[in-house]
């Protein structure tokens, strides 16, 4: 016990701890005897009390004020009780904040970090992608695109520089149609997928130009028609390998 809360408790041990209970009672006497100075106090403030004891009985006692103090002081001690309690409550609360926070900052510490990389898994996959037919992956990301045609069968699709992407079609600002960009050993051409309705069926299988050449693939009665811009003097090394001679 400190010294304040000693302090304090001397007003409910006056005259006698009787305003106590046994366990606050012995925790004051025990601080008393220890130390010196609220022992003074405490020893001043009995000596007060019984001079002012000896006075107060030779003064008539009014009816009821004995009930009326006793009252008041368990109204005071009930009010102290509160105080203290609530103390306690707003202790309590402050912790579990603090708990609170510190276990939000762990969780999401825990989820932020990325989980470790499996190489086996990556390289499992790799091979798993090299293996599989590059048309499927293809016609499946038209298809995502809303086009549902078959795929050219004049194109070498392992050749394929990367996802088949919208673009927008040369000349036609705003017209964004379907393109697909193969590569081999510095040459490059992009292949346009555009609705065969919109090709007029006299023009040119071939359109020359100053730097790039045009050549529209055989649709075949296909929906949509494959126009192939290059800058080469032909596509043979676009063309899809013959098959082995049986």
């Amino acid at each position: 016990m400190d010294c304040k809360t000693a302090r304090l408790l001397l007003d409910f041990a006056r005259p006698q701890a009787r305003e106590l209970v046994p366990e606050e009672a012995g925790a004051l006497e025990s601080h008393l005897d220890q130390c010196l100075d609220c022992h003074g106090l405490a020893q001043g403030e009995r000596q007060l009390d019984e001079r002012l004891g000896k006075a107060m009985r030779q003064i008539e006692v009014p009816a009821g004020l004995r009930d009326q103090l006793l009252a008041r002081l368990e109204a005071d001690r009930g009010d102290w009780y509160r105080r203290r309690f609530a103390h306690g409550m707003r202790a309590v609360a402050a912790v579990a904040a603090v708990l609170l926070l510190g276990w939000g900052a762990w969780r999401w510490l825990i989820e932020s970090m990325p989980a470790p990389i499996d190489l086996q898994t990556v390289a499992a996959a790799a091979n798993h992608n090299a293996a599989e037919d590059p048309r499927t992956k293809i016609e499946e990301s038209l298809k995502a695109m809303g086009v549902e045609t078959p795929l050219s069968p004049h194109l070498n699709y392992n050749l394929l520089a990367w996802p088949p992407a919208k673009a927008e079609l040369p000349g036609y600002p705003g017209q964004k149609v379907p393109m697909l960009v193969f590569e081999r050993g510095g040459r490059r051409a992009r292949v346009y997928l555009v609705a065969t309705k919109q090709i007029p069926a006299d023009g040119p299988p071939t359109v020359g130009g100053a730097t790039y050449k045009l050549e529209v693939l055989p649709s075949e009665g296909e929906p949509y028609t494959f126009l192939v811009v290059h800058d080469g003097d032909n596509l043979d090394w676009l063309r899809p390998p013959e098959p082995p001679a049986t």
